[in-house]
């Protein structure tokens, strides 16, 4: 498959170099191959990486969109800077595509996503070119604060750059950083995204601090001016010449931004498509001591015909380069998890007046929001904003749902433990994504949020094993009156919205037996249950399997009268090695533990993954056989 992506694929017209050598897009292996290159070949080395990445993604899946808006502004940065030497972030970091193709990785793209293939991310382990290993948004500029004072330590004289979006750019942890960098004016050289087509509908930074003439201080420097001089007729005469004057000073100190009030140099707003204009913009931020932000205003899905006309247009899977529809679509009796939620909340809104949903994520809840447009509340990025938001909502007597990747907890467990469950409020916390996430990278698997939540009083964590079960835990967490963690796995499942929702007691789990004399008992939960059940019955296995649907609280009573049988006992775990097993092992001294160790999982299918971690279902039978035996 990779050698015919290649010979299929004769990507690139013919570079000729300053020194006579004839390139192709394959042939790129460093960035300072580009520099050879007049401004006419720049250009169409952009057009060619725009089209190899709509061809190259459209096969394997990926961010698109996003990667087709910063391609020009990469080919210049590239042009201008020399990395390794210089170091480069990404933020968000599925912006490095191009940067991966200049820098000699185009080769390897057909394995993009897939097992044991290209990183859509930055990885410093894998390539010499890369800084820093992907991140959550908004956390790169304290790591650019750092890279610039080690810098300054040393005596070196390296650039320091930072390709950020909007959406980070919004991050707490930003504006931190940019306050320290402006008050110690680092040599750090910002390179704003302001992407035209953004899934982050918020407010540009250019704008949120340019408007002075609102503030409070300016208002009283006017108001005062305007009394004392309108108090004799000189000043009324002096008073109407000002006026124009005035306006003169308000415009232009209504164009100050945020970065200019932070000692940022600001070069910009400059077309992100320009390529001449981006290659002038670098070198000028290359020459000027201190920060310095480029500002570009740049077009999301750029060069696609159908990426650029839709702002909600991103999918991660494999779809038609012509017309851009997924390749692969769901059977009509399945939804995904994530539409599924969103149902049953447009159902439970019908009734309930005080339900209000709040995500972190702008593609989110569509739906409910164009149904209940007051009651939806999307803070793109501010994951721990969103619960303490909603902490404030629900002590007001409102019941929030907050919904919230599993692979974001880590962000928000301050406000989780400090807001939510210290003040005990009833709150429905939806962690979607949960699990191996196949393609999605290392970073967004959702197999680390048990571990930490467990450990936070006042919480009820549960998963259900199927559609059914979710609907009555979703019931149950708004009755339950208490803060309520209801977990859920980014893939499709079957549903039925017709059946009636019952309460489930909370904490309490369920058994079911395969034989008439089990030789062993299992523990397990999500979609594992009913995919080993039918393995044990297809391979009339006598043993109990529990669905441990509840990891707070356990049911200690089913422990109680299981341990008393003396069967061997295995927790079959999809999610971090002890995320349900230190529950249970508190209760009990021996038994077998499966579950994901202590390391980073990296990409490929969950099939595969699964296999390669031993959590697949033959490998639980594998380990619960052989101790049976």
């Amino acid at each position: 498959y990779f050698v015919s992506q290649i010979a299929d694929s004769f990507y690139g017209l013919s570079y000729v170099l300053k020194r006579g050598i004839i390139m192709r897009l394959y042939d790129l292996e460093s960035p300072e191959q580009i520099q050879y290159l007049s401004l006419d070949q720049l250009k169409e080395l952009c057009d060619d990486i725009r089209y190899f990445l709509i061809d190259s993604l459209s096969k394997t899946g990926g961010q698109l969109a996003s990667n087709l808006s910063i391609v020009d502004a990469t080919v210049a940065m590239h042009y201008v800077f020399h990395v390794p030497q210089d170091r480069v972030l990404f933020d968000v970091g599925y912006q490095c595509l191009t940067h991966k193709i200049l820098t000699g990785l185009s080769t390897r793209f057909a394995t993009l996503n897939r097992f044991e293939g290209l990183d859509p991310y930055c990885d410093p382990h894998t390539s010499r070119f890369d800084t820093w290993k992907a991140t959550h948004a908004g956390q790169s500029l304290s790591i650019a604060s750092g890279l610039a004072s080690a810098r300054d330590l040393s005596n070196e004289t390296y650039q320091v750059l930072c390709v950020i979006g909007d959406e980070a750019l919004h991050a707490g942890a930003s504006l931190e950083a940019l306050e320290r960098i402006g008050e110690r004016k680092q040599k750090v050289i910002l390179i704003y995204n302001d992407n035209q087509y953004s899934d982050a509908q918020n407010h540009h930074l250019q704008q949120a601090l340019s408007n002075l003439r609102s503030t409070k201080l300016f208002r009283q420097a006017g108001n005062g001016m305007k009394s004392s001089l309108a108090s004799n007729r000189l000043g009324k005469s002096v008073l109407h010449t000002f006026g124009s004057v005035k306006d003169s000073i308000k415009e232009s100190v209504s164009k100050q931004s945020l970065f200019d009030v932070l000692n940022f140099h600001t070069i910009g707003p400059i077309d992100g498509h320009n390529l001449e204009d981006l290659i002038a913009a670098f070198q000028h931020a290359k020459e000027c001591e201190g920060p310095v932000v480029v500002h570009l205003h740049t077009q999301k899905g750029y060069g696609s015909r159908f990426a650029d006309q839709q702002a909600d247009w991103n999918p991660l899977v494999p779809f038609n380069k012509e017309t851009g529809k997924p390749l692969f679509l769901l059977p009509k009796s399945q939804i995904t998890w994530s539409e599924y939620v969103e149902m049953l909340l447009i159902e439970q809104a019908k009734d309930d007046g005080k339900l209000v949903v709040i995500s972190s994520k702008q593609s989110s809840f569509k739906h409910f929001a164009h149904c209940y447009p007051k009651r939806t509340f999307i803070f793109p990025c501010s994951d721990q904003h969103c619960i303490s938001f909603a902490c404030g909502l629900a002590a007001e007597g409102y019941h929030p749902f907050v919904a919230m990747p599993s692979a974001y907890i880590l962000k928000s467990l301050d406000a989780i433990q400090a807001n939510l469950a210290y003040m005990n409020l009833p709150i429905v916390l939806g962690i979607s994504d949960i699990g191996l996430n196949g393609q999605a990278g290392s970073i967004f698997h959702g197999i680390d949020d048990l571990l930490h939540l467990e450990t936070i009083p006042n919480l009820v964590l549960a998963t259900a094993k199927d559609a059914k079960e979710f609907k009555d835990l979703f019931y149950t967490a708004f009755q339950s009156n208490q803060p309520f963690v209801l977990r859920y796995p980014n893939q499709s499942t079957s549903f039925d919205l017709e059946s009636e929702a019952n309460i489930i007691e909370l904490g309490s789990w369920s058994q079911f037996q395969i034989g008439m004399q089990p030789k062993s008992i299992v523990f397990c939960y999500g979609d594992t249950v009913d995919r080993l059940l039918a393995k044990a019955k297809e391979n009339n296995l006598e043993m109990i399997i529990v669905n441990a649907r509840f990891f707070k609280p356990i049911d200690t009573k089913i422990l109680r009268e299981l341990f008393a049988l003396h069967l061997p006992i295995h927790i079959c775990e999809t999610d971090r090695r002890g995320s349900l097993a230190r529950a249970i092992e508190a209760e009990l001294s021996h038994c077998s533990v499966l579950g994901i160790d202590d390391h980073f999982v990296g990409q490929g299918s969950v099939r595969t993954l699964r296999i390669c971690e031993h959590i697949s279902i033959e490998s639980f039978l594998e380990d619960i056989l052989s101790d049976a035996d």
